[in-house]
């Protein structure tokens, strides 16, 4: 059934292939929060049940569940054959919501949100926002994707360089840094422990670094015994459950069994980050860093490394600390460093507590995105 047209509102089609909530989609509910109702009328297709779809029914905002797959490589003939009729259905019922809604514009969270919008977007004549939240090159791929796509967004200049190595045309990408709600974070209380507590926020995905962070632990361990660790996140997509099981084997071997504390699924980021008194990111390529500016904003110094998003995120020595890639040493001694002189720790966190919500409220994201609607729909 189609909704009525206000015709002084453009029509926008959000697409996601993930329903539940990892960084990708948070920012589009940041984007979805801040978006001005009074010009423009968002639309969610996404492939089901989960946390993203129960927080657009709460913001009342017209929801389609769509057969959208999330494709993997593969060279199995049977495999490629069922993705290919996945991906005309999922085309298909996107067409139809835009022609049955009335849509104008389509924008599209990520590569394989891209994958249908594209196709959608070609067929029924209307423009196309790729919003692009990862550092994976797929130079195959990228630059077909990008053809019919009148404007690309990229998260971080870290991004935008990938796109351009990636053959994606530089006219086509407008950098607009990730932004998020600071208020829930501002509100974060001190450290609730005088022991030092040091975490990370991040699903438990192998690039994310854990494995650098325990052998950092261990060493801070060394320097300063009564450190607790924390790891907050889960398997977002319950694909690679071995994953933990290594953690928790490395943490036995490195003699932290009894100072690793694995949270699970994190729904509350402020509460998790109000434990500890350092936000660890050794992330192997960090297309923004969302977890980095939520410490920021819950005025918790940062130690990253020197690597993409967070390089451009942090100043050195002022708001985080960035230490060259991959030398644990290096980035266990800047975590002691802290540690040990809570001076520089909390004047630290202040200073990123600012910068977070001058540089990084969502508001700003949503304004410059919005200024794209309006480019492309005037």
């Amino acid at each position: 059934m189609s909704l009525p047209k206000a015709s002084d509102k453009t029509r926008i089609l959000f697409v996601s292939v993930v329903a539940r909530l990892g960084g990708a989609e948070r920012s589009l509910l940041d984007l979805l929060d801040e978006i001005d109702r009074r010009c423009f009328d968002p639309f969610v297709a996404l492939p089901g049940e989960g946390e993203l779809q129960d927080a657009l029914e709460a913001r009342s905002i017209p929801i389609f569940t769509v057969p959208l797959e999330r494709f993997h490589r593969t060279l199995n003939p049977i495999r490629l054959a069922n993705y290919s009729a996945a991906w005309n259905a999922g085309c298909q019922a996107l067409s139809t919501i835009v022609q049955q809604q009335s849509i104008e514009l389509i924008h599209s969270n990520g590569d394989i949100a891209q994958l249908y919008a594209y196709s959608v977007a070609y067929s029924e004549d209307v423009p196309l926002v790729w919003h692009v939240r990862d550092l994976t090159p797929l130079k195959w791929l990228r630059p077909r994707l990008a053809k019919n796509a009148t404007r690309v967004v990229a998260i971080s200049s870290a991004v935008r360089s990938m796109l351009l190595d990636s053959g994606v045309p530089g006219k086509k990408i407008q950098v607009v840094l990730n932004g998020i709600d600071t208020s829930p974070f501002e509100s974060v209380p001190t450290p609730l422990t005088a022991e030092p507590v040091v975490g990370m926020v991040s699903h438990l995905y192998p690039w994310k670094g854990h494995k650098d962070f325990l052998h950092a632990a261990a060493l801070v361990r060394e320097a300063i015994p009564e450190t607790g660790f924390v790891i907050a996140g889960d398997d977002l997509f319950n694909d690679q459950p071995e994953y933990r099981d290594e953690l928790e084997s490395l943490g036995a071997e490195l003699g932290l069994e009894d100072s690793v504390e694995f949270l699970g699924n994190c729904e509350d980021v402020p509460a998790a980050l109000a434990r500890m008194h350092v936000l660890a990111v050794p992330s192997h390529g960090e297309p923004f860093g969302r977890n980095v500016v939520e410490a920021m904003a819950a005025g918790r110094p940062v130690v990253a490394w020197d690597l993409a998003g967070p390089s451009e995120i942090l100043d050195n020595g002022e708001t985080g600390m960035l230490v060259s890639p991959y030398e644990v040493e290096a980035f266990a001694g800047s975590i002691i460093e802290l540690l040990r002189n809570r001076e520089k720790l909390e004047s630290m966190g202040e200073r990123g507590r600012a910068v977070a919500r001058e540089r990084f409220h969502r508001s700003r994201t949503a304004s410059e995105v919005q200024a794209i609607y309006r480019e492309l729909c005037p």
